[in-house]
């Protein structure tokens, strides 16, 4: 449970204002990258209001209890790609970024399965323009990019002895 690793996948369903849409989608538990962060790359449709959206999102929440059994508060937040295609412009597409903050409550069960309540909201409303511009290259590498340097240093990190700790404070 507190390791970085594939530990399942589940189902997300939901509903959005402003466009007024329904979101199906599904979400992977990646574990904890860190104590009481969890990592959980997600991918959601939205139908209705003469749009269809497709978004992929990298998200973290920080879990605030480490008692596994009981219901345990968490926030978080996350960045991804939209991609929304208006159904009455055929052709009519637009890539934007965009960044969420997001609250809930879980339990886990038996088996290291959970339950989970969530709010997520929108930060950015306002289309970014994603394409031909260095913003959208800085985006791009450092979301492809970061998992490279972060991963490494954890691995080495994770194998100083205790006993090395001890004697650097």
């Amino acid at each position: 449970r507190d390791q970085l690793g594939y530990r399942g996948f589940g189902p997300r369903v939901g509903v959005s204002s402003n466009p007024d849409q329904v979101h199906i989608g599904a979400h992977m538990d990646l574990g904890y990258f860190a104590e009481r962060f969890l990592l959980q790359p997600n991918v959601e449709l939205g139908f209705g209001s003469g749009r269809t959206l497709a978004a992929f999102n990298l998200e973290t929440a920080y879990r605030f209890s480490d008692a596994w059994g009981d219901w345990s508060p968490y926030l978080g937040g996350g960045i991804g790609i939209d991609r929304i295609s208006r159904d009455r412009f055929p052709g009519g597409s637009d890539a934007d970024l965009g960044a969420s903050i997001l609250g809930g409550i879980e339990r886990g069960l038996a088996g290291g399965d959970r339950f989970f309540l969530e709010t997520k909201i929108g930060l950015i409303d306002a289309p970014l323009p994603m394409i031909y511009n260095r913003f959208a290259v800085y985006v791009a590498m450092v979301h492809i990019l970061l998992p490279f340097m972060i991963l490494p240093l954890y691995s080495v990190m994770r194998a100083i002895p205790a006993a090395h700790l001890r004697a650097a404070a």
